[in-house]
C-alpha cells in the first residue's frame, strides 16, 4: 500500500475510533438521551469535591425518591440551589445544564481531540515505513497544512474546567500544549522542507507530540 493511501486509511479509522471513545468519555449517549426526553426538578449542592476540577455532588428528588450524583465542572459551593435536568424513565440520568448546550460546547474538543490524536496515529504508522520523498513544494504545503490543523485543534480544545477557573493543572496543561505546538510549527515551517521520513523520525516531532498529549492529560 502506498504511503498516501496508508495515511488516509489510518487517519480515517483512527478518527472514527478515537471519536467514539471520546464520545463515551464525555457522555454523548447520555446527552443525546436527555436531549430527546427530559424533565426538570430542583436540587441542592451537598459539597464540592476538592482537587476535582470543579466537581460538585448534588441531591435532588423525583417522585419522592432522592438521588445523589456528581456533576462537573461547576463553580458552585455547598448549599446552593440548582436546576436538575433528568431523564424521566431513569431519573439517575441527569445534568445541570441544557444537554444541547453541553454538546455544542464539547463539540470542538470532541472533533479537535479526535483529529489531533488521529494525526499522531498516522505519524506512528508512517514512521515504521520509509515513505518516498515527494516534491519539496507539495511536501511543504502538506506539512504546513497539517501543522496548522494540529495547532488549531490543540488550542481550540483548551478551556478551563469551570468558567473563570484558572487552576494549576489547567495552566500547566496550557503551557505544555503551547510548547508542543510551538515545537511542531517550528519543525513544519522550516526551510527547506524536510522529507516525511525525517520529520516523523525526528526526536523534535515526538517531543512536541508528547508535550501536546501531556497537556491534554494534565488539563482535563
Amino acid at each position: 500500500m502506498k504511503s498516501s493511501a496508508l495515511a488516509i486509511a489510518t487517519g480515517s479509522i483512527s478518527f472514527v475510533l478515537i471519536g467514539l471513545v471520546i464520545a463515551l468519555i464525555i457522555g454523548v449517549p447520555r446527552l443525546l438521551l436527555l436531549s430527546r426526553d427530559h424533565a426538570e426538578t430542583g436540587g441542592v449542592v451537598l459539597r464540592a469535591l476538592p482537587d476535582s476540577h470543579g466537581t460538585v455532588v448534588v441531591r435532588y428528588t423525583v417522585n419522592g425518591t432522592f438521588y445523589e450524583r456528581s456533576f462537573g465542572p461547576y463553580p458552585w459551593t455547598r448549599g446552593e440551589r440548582v436546576r436538575v435536568i433528568y431523564y424521566p424513565p431513569n431519573p439517575s440520568v441527569a445534568e445541570l445544564t441544557e444537554p444541547s448546550r453541553i454538546l455544542a460546547e464539547d463539540a470542538p474538543a470532541w472533533i479537535g481531540g479526535s483529529f489531533l490524536l488521529s494525526i499522531f496515529g498516522v505519524a506512528a504508522v508512517l514512521s515504521l515505513r520509509k515513505p518516498p520523498v515527494v516534491a519539496a513544494p507539495t511536501l511543504g504545503l502538506a506539512t504546513r497544512v497539517i501543522s496548522v490543523a494540529v495547532a488549531a485543534s490543540a488550542i481550540l480544545t483548551l478551556r478551563p474546567a469551570a468558567p473563570g477557573a484558572l487552576t494549576v493543572p489547567f495552566v500547566l496543561g496550557a503551557m505544555l500544549r503551547f510548547l508542543g505546538v510551538f515545537g511542531f510549527l517550528r519543525l513544519a515551517w522550516r526551510r527547506p522542507p524536510a522529507p516525511w521520513a525525517e520529520i516523523l523520525t525526528s526526536w523534535r516531532f515526538w517531543l512536541s507530540a508528547m508535550l501536546i498529549l501531556g497537556g491534554f492529560l494534565v488539563s482535563t
